[in-house]
């Protein structure tokens, strides 16, 4: 090796010594585990000033020092890991000289929207008012103050007449994160096969997985071994290749991001050590936080024992998160928080890591905490990979000024809906839409009375209910007027006045046909007639077709026109409408009838023979009673069943009703029927004996006036 140095201002005949200095540079591999560097936002927009107040401030998470890191926050390299951004979407740079570098995507979110606050005053009857606070960001936080006193209640009571400032804050649920550490132990670079960390358990060996001695913290070694008591932070290869040829012992799992050379941290020992509160920690670390923000805590755990090794079936570490306040209180035992504690199963999944997390609420004091994994009972190989401490954004409040201005002598209530002028209901008829009332007040509580009325005022009605709407009742026909008032506890507001009718359902009372008969085989010209409800109409059809509407006139009458007829026509009404008031029909008929030429049929009997007196038949649905006027017992009350004499084509009649003067029968029967009929088909046969006498039969009803037809001579 050559060097050639020029060598100014040297003394002629003097001796020079010259000495060489050679500086050999090595490439000096980390001594620590470099964890991946992950980026969050600390303090969201509102939280900065100066130049920095519509800004958030985003930080990044790298190894506990920060020294010969550089970051870019798309602004130039800078030595430090914050920077205040603006609403948006960033890609973050970080490099540490030249074998390591990162890109980390953050979406800055834009400053919150404020919320619109408006006033609901309800006044008192001396003239103050009470002032409620409303806002359209339910989700935030509010707070109020007014002279001097703040809090969180939006309701202010007896304000007086004038202008009144109330100031409000608000704070944003964040939505982000902030990174408190993140070590997932980094990856492999050059040869070094395993890394230390100042974060494990201090009382074990570290072994460098290259066949090199272990050594500890305190400068102890000891030969590569298998025994218990090391640890080893490396890539799934390099560390089963370092426990040849015992690594059958063991399942190492892949990395828990996927990565080849993804670092994760591996025990093999039991945390038996008796420093002070280091038994059975598996990782331990100090940090600062935020004082009264939540924090999030996981890491994922991994049992790397090979379950096909039975002889190693009992080792199945218990595992726990926790959370200390201070070295006293570690030393202790003592955590402020912890996880549910968590079983690790062997398993032959490469990627079965298990995540375990705790959430820490920290106090207003809370500056400084220590996040432990402990492990506990037997077992004792473990995995841990990807341990992430977060915390929630900081979020600052916002302050508005909401004016509030109480008016003097406060209006009485204010109806912005009266009740429906005039409204017609059907008699027993079921109310769908009530008499109705709104109203405004800016006193007291709106209170409502209804009142009933015989004539249309506002005065002297009967109160009928006290609430906002009113059904009347329709139970009898006529017409009431109803009004409502309305209070607000001071002074009251009276409505206009509704008249409501009840009318009678109209009725079709009668329907005839003249004449009402004419002989089978023949024609002739009807004339039909209905009556019912005057000025109603009528729906009506012929035989069941051709449906027909007409009005009925002022007395209640509509004649139509004459018509040919030669077969029994029925005129049938199926309904009657008068105003809002209507009725179906399904047995509302009359009509003219072809009668029969002699008699060539006879009826059933209707009635059986004993007992003759008080038997009831039923007739299309209707249950009629027959009874006799003389009922004696030895009175002959029906034929019996042998008759010598043949009447209508030669066949006797039986067990028919025989009425008759003499003392032997009775003179009248009586049929009386369950409910009201409009008509009933009576079959006689007047038999005059001797032949010079002339027989007379009456027929009568109880209620009507009854059309008699006759059907057949």
């Amino acid at each position: 090796m050559f060097f050639t140095e020029k060598m100014n201002n040297l003394i002629a005949k003097m001796a020079y010594r010259i000495i060489f200095v050679v500086a050999f540079l090595f490439a000096v591999n980390h001594l620590n585990a470099q964890s991946t560097p992950k980026v969050g936002i600390t303090q969201l927009i509102g939280c900065g000033t100066g130049n920095n107040v519509n800004k958030a401030e985003v930080t990044v998470s790298v190894d506990e020092s920060l020294s010969g890191y550089q970051y870019n926050f798309e602004g130039g390299w800078v030595n430090t890991n914050k920077a205040w951004l603006t609403a948006g979407n960033y890609t973050v740079q970080v490099k540490k000289g030249t074998e390591y570098y990162h890109t980390l995507p953050i979406t800055v979110p834009t400053k919150a929207t404020a919320p619109t606050y408006n006033s609901k005053i309800i006044y008192n009857c001396n003239g103050t008012g009470n002032v409620t606070l409303t806002n359209d960001q339910p989700t935030y936080q509010h707070s109020y103050t007014y002279k001097g006193v703040t809090k969180t209640d939006p309701h202010f009571s007896n304000l007086t007449t004038g202008v009144h400032s109330i100031s409000v804050t608000y704070t944003v649920p964040p939505t982000t994160k902030a990174i408190i550490f993140y070590d997932d132990f980094g990856k492999k670079t050059g040869n070094v096969k395993s890394v230390k960390s100042p974060y494990v358990n201090q009382n074990i060996y570290f072994d460098p997985m290259n066949g090199a001695d272990q050594v500890r913290p305190d400068g102890a070694t000891r030969p590569k071994t298998v025994a218990d008591s090391y640890y080893a932070i490396g890539n799934r290869t390099d560390m089963m290749a370092g426990t040849t040829p015992y690594s059958s012992s063991w399942v190492l799992p892949n990395d828990k991001d996927g990565d080849a050379n993804g670092r994760f941290l591996w025990y093999n020992v039991d945390l038996f050590q008796t420093s002070p509160g280091e038994t059975k920690t598996v990782y331990k670390r100090k940090v600062k936080v935020t004082p009264g923000l939540p924090v999030e805590f996981s890491a994922y755990v991994y049992n790397p024992i090979n379950p096909s090794v039975s002889a190693l079936a009992g080792y199945i570490p218990r595992l726990v998160l926790e959370v200390y306040r201070s070295e006293a209180t570690f030393n202790a035992k003592t955590p402020a928080y912890k996880s549910n504690e968590y079983q690790a199963l062997r398993t032959t999944n490469l990627n079965g890591w298990h995540q375990m997390s705790v959430t820490a609420n920290l106090g207003a004091s809370d500056t400084e905490l220590i996040f432990v994994i402990r492990i506990l009972g037997v077992g004792n190989d473990l995995c841990v990979d990807n341990i992430l401490v977060t915390q929630t954004s900081k979020s600052c409040p916002f302050t508005q000024i909401v004016p509030i201005t109480i008016e003097a002598n406060p209006n009485p209530p204010t109806i912005t809906t009266q009740p429906v002028a005039s409204v017609v209901y059907c008699k027993n008829t079921t109310i769908a839409n009530a008499l109705n009332i709104n109203a405004t007040t800016t006193t007291g509580t709106l209170s409502y009375k209804w009142f009933e009325n015989t004539t249309n005022s506002t005065t002297g009605g009967n109160q009928v209910a006290t609430t906002q709407t009113y059904k009347p009742q329709t139970t009898v026909a006529g017409i009431k007027y109803y009004y409502a008032v309305v209070s607000n506890g001071c002074s009251v507001a009276t409505s206009t006045v509704a008249k409501v009718e009840v009318l009678l359902p109209p009725e079709v009372t009668q329907i005839t046909a003249t004449p009402a008969t004419f002989k089978q085989g023949k024609s002739a010209s009807v004339v039909f007639t209905i009556k019912g409800t005057p000025n109603a109409q009528v729906t009506y059809n012929i035989n069941g077709t051709g449906t027909q509407v007409v009005t009925l006139n002022s007395s209640g009458t509509y004649t139509l026109p004459s018509r040919t007829v030669n077969q029994t026509t029925i005129l049938n009404v199926t309904k009657v409408k008068l105003g809002a008031c209507e009725q179906n029909y399904t047995d509302k008929s009359g009509g003219i009838l072809a009668t029969t030429a002699k008699c060539t049929t006879k009826p059933a009997p209707q009635f059986a023979t004993t007992p003759p007196n008080g038997q009831t038949a039923v007739m299309n649905g209707v249950t009629v009673t027959r009874t006799y006027s003389n009922p004696s017992k030895t009175a002959t009350l029906v034929y019996g069943t042998i008759d010598n004499d043949g009447y209508c084509s030669g066949t006797p009649y039986h067990n028919y009703t025989i009425i008759h003067t003499k003392p032997n029968f009775s003179p009248k029967v009586i049929y009386t029927f369950s409910q009201p009929v409009t008509s009933a088909e009576v079959w006689l046969m007047v038999m005059g004996s001797p032949s010079t006498k002339n027989d007379k039969v009456k027929l009568s009803i109880n209620n009507g006036t009854p059309t008699f037809t006759k059907v057949y001579d």
